[in-house]
Formats: C-alpha cells, sequence, structure tokens
C-alpha cells in the first residue's frame, strides 16, 4: 500500500488496524474509494496538492527561539502567499472533478471548496495581505503609562482622509505631527523597532493563527487522501497480477458470513504469482473446524479470512469475488510461535498465556483464528483443553475457526448444526491442490506424503 512513500505505508497501517463497527461507516469510505477507483487521478493530485503545500511552509525559514512579531508577521505573510496559490490549485481541481464524484464525502468536500474559496474569498484574503505588509507604514495609537512609558499598544486603520497620495492629505489641511530620528541614533531606531513590534503583535498573532488553521486543513488532507492512495496502490498491485477483488457487503453484528474465491493477497504479492482461492459458506455457524493435509493450504487460508475481516472494516476492498459478513467487534488470532529462546517458559505455557489475554479481551461479536493451538502438548491434553474454550466462547457469541491435527478435538464437533468442517484437499498422488472443501476430518494428515517427498522414499 505504501508504494515507495513512508508516510502512506504508516497511514494505511494505522488505519487497517483500527477496523471500523459501523456498516455505515465502512460503506461511507467505501464510496470514496469507489471514487477513487474511477478516477484515481483526483485523489492523487488532492494528495499531492496537500504534501506540497506542508512542503512549502516547511521551507519558510522559523527561528527556534522566541519570535518577535514583526518576524512572525513577515513569516506569516510568506506562509500565506504560499497557501493561497494551492487554495486556488485546490478550487481549480474542484471545478474539475466535483460533477465526477457520487461519494458523499467527495462530493460534500468539493462543495464546499467551491461555495468558501470562491474568487471573493479570495480577493479579500489578499487585500487583508496586501494591508498587513503596511505599504504606507503603521497608524498605532497608545497611552502613556507609568514614567510617560507608552502601553496598550493598537495596531489601527487609516481614515480615509489619511489615505491616497500626499497633496490630498495636504489639501485637507489636517494637522500633522512628527519626528525624524538621526541617521546614526541607534537608540532611536530600536525604540521604534519595539513601538513597531508592540503594534503589530496581535495581529501577527492572529494571522499565524489562521496560517496554522490552514496548514491544520492540508495536514487533514493529506492524511485523509493518504489511506486511500494506498488502497489504490494495492488494487493496481493485485490487478497487475491477474487477481479480482470486490466490494465486501459489511452488514450489522450478527452471523453472517460467506466468501468465495477468498484469497491470501500477502502470498499474492510476495510470489507475484496467482495464488489459489477458496470458498467459506459460515453464515449461521459459530465454528469453522479446518483439518486435512500437512501443507495443504490451510494456514493461508485462515490468514486470507483475517486479512479480509481488516480489509472489509477499514472500508478496503476484498480479496475475493465474493466476501459478505456482519461486522466483528474484534479480531484476534492465536498462532503458534517459536519456543522462548531465553526458556523462561515452555511452549505450551506461552500457548495459555497467550489465550489469557486474548480472553480477556474478546466480546461479544467477535472472531478468533486459531492456528494450531495447543498442539505443544499431548493430543488428548490439547484436544480436551481447546474444547473447553472453544465451548466457553461460543456461550459468548464469539465466533472461532480453528485450524488443527487434532482428530481427537475434530471428531467432538461431528454432527454439531453450527459447526462446518472444511478439510484441506489431497489428490491421489499424494499432490496438494491447496483447496479446502466441505468435508469431516480424517485421522491422519498424511504426513508420510512430505516424508516421502524430503527422503525421497520408495
Amino acid at each position: 500500500m505504501g508504494g515507495g512513500d513512508e508516510f502512506v505505508r504508516a497511514v494505511s497501517a494505522a488505519v487497517t488496524n483500527e477496523p471500523l463497527a459501523d456498516p455505515d461507516a465502512i460503506r461511507y469510505r467505501q464510496e470514496v474509494l469507489e471514487d477513487g477507483l474511477r478516477d484515481p487521478d483526483a485523489l492523487r493530485r488532492l494528495h499531492e496538492l496537500a504534501v506540497d503545500a506542508i512542503e512549502a511552509e516547511a521551507g519558510v525559514y522559523h527561528s527556534a527561539f522566541r519570535e518577535t512579531g514583526e518576524s512572525l508577521l513577515r513569516r506569516s505573510l510568506k506562509v500565506l502567499a504560499l497557501f493561497m496559490d494551492a487554495l486556488r490549485a485546490l478550487h481549480a481541481l474542484a471545478e474539475e472533478k466535483a460533477e465526477h464524484a457520487t461519494s458523499r464525502a467527495l462530493t460534500r468536500f468539493y462543495e464546499q471548496i467551491l461555495a468558501e474559496l470562491d474568487d471573493a474569498y479570495l480577493a479579500e484574503l489578499e487585500q487583508h495581505a496586501q494591508t498587513l505588509r503596511f505599504p504606507r507604514g503603521l497608524v498605532l495609537s497608545a497611552h502613556l503609562g507609568a514614567g510617560n512609558a507608552g502601553t496598550d499598544y493598537v495596531l489601527r486603520s487609516p481614515l480615509n482622509r489619511n489615505r491616497g497620495n500626499w497633496w490630498r492629505r495636504r489639501a485637507l489641511k489636517a494637522p500633522t505631527y512628527d519626528f525624524t530620528i538621526a541617521e546614526r541614533d541607534q537608540a532611536g531606531f530600536e525604540a521604534l523597532a519595539v513601538m513597531r513590534d508592540r503594534g503589530v503583535t496581535l495581529a501577527a498573532r492572529a494571522l499565524g493563527e489562521s496560517v496554522d488553521h490552514i496548514l491544520q486543513f492540508f495536514i487533514a488532507l493529506r492524511t485523509d487522501t493518504a489511506f486511500y492512495l494506498g488502497a489504490l496502490n494495492l488494487h493496481a498491485g493485485l490487478t497487475a497480477i491477474g487477481h479480482e477483488v470486490c466490494r465486501p457487503v459489511v452488514e450489522e453484528p450478527g452471523r453472517e458470513l460467506r466468501a468465495e474465491a477468498l484469497y491470501d493477497p500477502c502470498l499474492a504479492l510476495r510470489t507475484k504469482h496467482l495464488v489459489v482461492g477458496n470458498d467459506l459458506h459460515a453464515t449461521n455457524l459459530d465454528l469453522v473446524v479446518v483439518t486435512g493435509a500437512n501443507q495443504g493450504g490451510k494456514s493461508t487460508f485462515l490468514r486470507s479470512l483475517g486479512v479480509a475481516f481488516l480489509m472489509a472494516q477499514s472500508g478496503l476492498f476484498v480479496a475475493a469475488s465474493h466476501f459478505s459478513t456482519s461486522t466483528v467487534t474484534g479480531l484476534f488470532t492465536h498462532f503458534t510461535r517459536e519456543e522462548d529462546p531465553g526458556m523462561t517458559a515452555g511452549k505450551f505455557d506461552e500457548e495459555l498465556a497467550r489465550m489469557s489475554r486474548i480472553t480477556d479481551r474478546l466480546r461479544p461479536g467477535g472472531l478468533l483464528l486459531c492456528n494450531e493451538s495447543f498442539a505443544a502438548t499431548n493430543e488428548r491434553e490439547g484436544a480436551e483443553i481447546a474444547a473447553g474454550i472453544i465451548e466457553a466462547l461460543r456461550e459468548q457469541s464469539v465466533r472461532i475457526v480453528f485450524v488443527t491435527h487434532m482428530f481427537d478435538l475434530a471428531r467432538r464437533y461431528t454432527g454439531d448444526d453450527h459447526t462446518l468442517f472444511l478439510r484441506a484437499e489431497r489428490r491421489s498422488d499424494g499432490q496438494r491442490s491447496y483447496r479446502l472443501r466441505v468435508a469431516p476430518p480424517e485421522a491422519t494428515s498424511f504426513g508420510a506424503d512430505l516424508y516421502q517427498q524430503i527422503f525421497h522414499t520408495t
């Protein structure tokens, strides 16, 4: 998804690791993505425009120390000029792309840009910026404080009668008072600078805050478009291999789960080849038990299902020809791990401790994916422990997909109306098709096939 851009990668990772639970919010994102797939140029240009604006602001010198009112004003005016160019470009892009947008998000976004960043607004913004450059000097008011020190400095707008050319002001015969600082009067110049700084500080802070608001808008735009840019990158990567993707149907929490030609997109991207997909029809079921031949594709299927849930509830497409599901309140995985190299705990101890942490966080409507859990002990004990956990979670309306070689565990659920059995296919010659079929468990995992393959026995 990153496509070589670390920021896009980081945003994509953050969003997919925080899946949505509201089906309408998911559909809201799906609509934007479909707009992006129809017109990827729009999303890419929006992202580039935001990035350019942010980088332009960062390129304007910013003092690491406390800025004076004058320096803050000068910097803010430079940044504002850059942002105005970006806002004009954004308005032009909205005019070009608005009629092609169909999603609620982009339609409203373009409407707001066209309404709020019109020519009149930009002209007024330019006029304010020009005023704050003080082409004819500053008009300040102040009071005399203790010791005749200046206090209560206020920046004023020049009166109309004092605007314009010198001859107009002289013609009005308004009284004027002035003074001239001697060329070498350094103290005088410093005093005048202090007066100017006090006068413009409030205006400089207001302008600085306004510029920061515009910057935050571009930062938000960059972040929002980064996720969809990542989605476009992922879509291009999968379709270039020849895989299809689908818009998932996401429903309210329940027991809907159906997939067709579901595959592991990570495996496809890593190998750059078409990978085998599998079907799953588990609506109204709360337990799926996957058994079958060693290296038959069981773990890959489990990964494909987990990634599909993450993608679906993030508002992305799914690596399948069809995927429909009810949302889950949490997605948890319990896969086998390597033994603790520090030997502080045995492998079975680590499995139990990790499952305990998972069950503490699982809530009704959650999904647990188990891959060879509790295989570190003997089959009788492992099956007993696994069955106890499965039953406790089913009572709490947690759905479970359990990949196992423990025949004793699998046969306990034979005849259970709420359990689906899938079995990794083994051809008659011992080869694996990597397809899973609806079939009851067998007492063997055909490990002898691998033994003969590796040791070349006859």
